[in-house]
This record gives C-alpha cells, sequence and structure tokens, in this order.
C-alpha cells in the first residue's frame, strides 16, 4: 500500500515515502531499500537515514556509510540531534514552532530504527557530536568537556579546534547559516575517519 501512494505521489506532498522507508526498515529489507532509492526520483530525508542503515546492515565500506550519514544529516542537521536526546522532544505540541514540525517528524519516524543496536548509534553519534560541538549546537558543559578529553585522547583535538575557529570566523562574518553547516559537514568526515583510525 505504501509503494502505491509513493507511485502515486510523484511530487512528494504527502508522507508516502517516510512510511515506506519506515515499513522496509522494520521488515529488514535492506537490499529493498537499497534498489528502491535507485529509482525513486524524489529524495527523501528519512530515505537517506534508511539508506546509511541499510549500507550498514549490507556490509559496506565504512567510508561509503560515513559519506552516506554525512549526506543524510546534511538534509535536516537537527534531526539526529533529537533522535540521540541531545535536544528533548517537546513534550506539549503548542511548544514546537511551526519550523520544526518536519524535522520532530522524521526524527519521530527514525528514533526507533537508529536506536536498535549499539554499532548504528556508535554510527550516528560520532558525526553529530562532532558536527554538533563545531556549530554550537551543544550546551551542556560537561558534555563538551567529555567530548574534548575523547578528542585529545584520539589526537584530533588539535583539528576540531582549527575547524571551530573557521567555523567561529564564518559565523562571525554573518555567512549563511547552511553554509557554516555545510563546512561543518566537510570538516567532521575526515576527522571522523582520523579518529576511527580508519
Amino acid at each position: 500500500m505504501a509503494k502505491e501512494f509513493a507511485n502515486f505521489d510523484d511530487e512528494g506532498y504527502f508522507p508516502s515515502r517516510t512510511l515506506i522507508y519506515r515499513c522496509m526498515l522494520d521488515l529488514d529489507m535492506y537490499n529493498e531499500i537499497l534498489e528502491y532509492l535507485e529509482s525513486d526520483p524524489l529524495e527523501s530525508i528519512v530515505g537517506e537515514h534508511a539508506r546509511v542503515i541499510a549500507l550498514m546492515e549490507t556490509g559496506a565500506d565504512a567510508g561509503e556509510v560515513r559519506d552516506a550519514m554525512n549526506y543524510a544529516i546534511s538534509l535536516a542537521p537537527d534531526v539526529p540531534f533529537f533522535i540521540l536526546n541531545i535536544w528533548e522532544f517537546p513534550e506539549d505540541e503548542e511548544e514546537i514552532e511551526e519550523d520544526m514540525e518536519d524535522t520532530l517528524n522524521y526524527a519521530t519516524y527514525l528514533l526507533d530504527p537508529w536506536c536498535a543496536s549499539d554499532e548504528r548509534l556508535a554510527v550516528l553519534s560520532a558525526p553529530t557530536f562532532l558536527f554538533g560541538y563545531l556549530t554550537g549546537r551543544l550546551d551542556d558543559k560537561k558534555e563538551i568537556d567529555a567530548l574534548k578529553e575523547g578528542y585529545e585522547g584520539a589526537n584530533v583535538l588539535e583539528d576540531v579546534e582549527a575547524a571551530k575557529k573557521r567555523i567561529s570566523e564564518m559565523e562571525a562574518k554573518g555567512e549563511d547559516p547552511e553554509e557554516t553547516d555545510a563546512f561543518a559537514l566537510g570538516e567532521t568526515a575526515p576527522i571522523v575517519e582520523k579518529m576511527l583510525g580508519e
């Protein structure tokens, strides 16, 4: 049924793609997810997150998984922060700002699939926490101190701080936040690769 709606919805007006990718994740249809993504003419945030999980579950190269993860984050940078409970979901619907509705909906659909295993959480967490630190999305001092200690232990703190300095300069110049996010994600990938020794 979801596939029929997705085929009908060639303009992307309805959440049919979100539903179909979530259903395929629940059914462990990882090869089918990758095949469907190749034939789907429209991009989907949930679909790109499903791609990352499907690549992991089908034994793809770590670099391919990492690149897919960064791309998925780039489409909706705030989504992983709700999935990982770095940011809490609003308890009252009236607290939800209009521009955050889609972000919260995507995070809700993706929460269970990402939290299904420690391996999945690790793949999502490494770039999200680094991206969050670089862009000022983290505000818990203890969390930040623990991250910096971890980066120092992994011999990447110098790289992290250099990237953060550049991003702070971009922000001070009033550059477009989307461009700043894109730069931060571009810095995130090689640092995570170095940190994990891949």
